[in-house]
C-alpha cells in the first residue's frame, strides 16, 4: 500500500480542493485532516501505513502547525517530509525556523505542490 499526503488545514473548502489536486492529478492517496489533534491519529494507527508528507497549515485553532510539527519530531517513526501551506506572511521565517523541509503560500498552485512532494 502506497504511504498517503496527509493534508491538515482547518479550511474544509482548501483541504477538499488539494486532495482532489493530489488524487486527481497526482495519482497519490490522499488522507485529511482538520487539525493537528485530528492528524495524530494517522500516526498512531499501526493497522495503517503512516503518511510520507504532511501539507500542514500554519494556523489552526486547537493543535496549530508548530504543535503537530514538534508532536511529530517526538513520534512520528520515520518522520514524514513536512511542508507548511499558509497564507501567512511570516510563512518563509516560521518555516526556517521550525527547519520543515519546505513551504508552500496559499492560494498553491500545482507546480509548487509538485515540488514540495518531491515529484518535480
Amino acid at each position: 500500500m502506497t504511504p498517503p499526503v496527509l493534508v491538515v488545514d482547518d479550511h474544509e473548502d482548501f483541504r477538499s480542493s488539494l486532495a482532489a489536486w493530489i488524487g486527481d492529478e497526482l495519482h497519490l492517496p490522499v488522507r485529511l485532516a482538520s487539525d493537528g489533534l485530528d492528524a495524530q491519529r494517522f500516526f498512531t494507527d499501526p493497522a495503517q501505513p503512516a503518511p510520507f508528507v504532511v501539507l500542514l497549515d500554519l494556523e489552526m485553532p486547537g493543535l496549530d502547525g508548530p504543535g503537530l510539527f514538534a508532536w511529530l519530531r517526538a513520534h512520528a517513526q520515520p518522520m514524514p517530509r513536512v511542508v507548511l501551506v499558509s497564507a501567512s506572511r511570516s510563512l518563509p521565517r516560521v518555516a526556517a525556523e521550525l527547519e520543515v523541509d519546505g513551504y508552500l503560500p496559499k492560494p498553491v498552485d500545482l507546480s509548487g505542490l509538485r515540488a514540495a512532494l518531491g515529484l518535480s
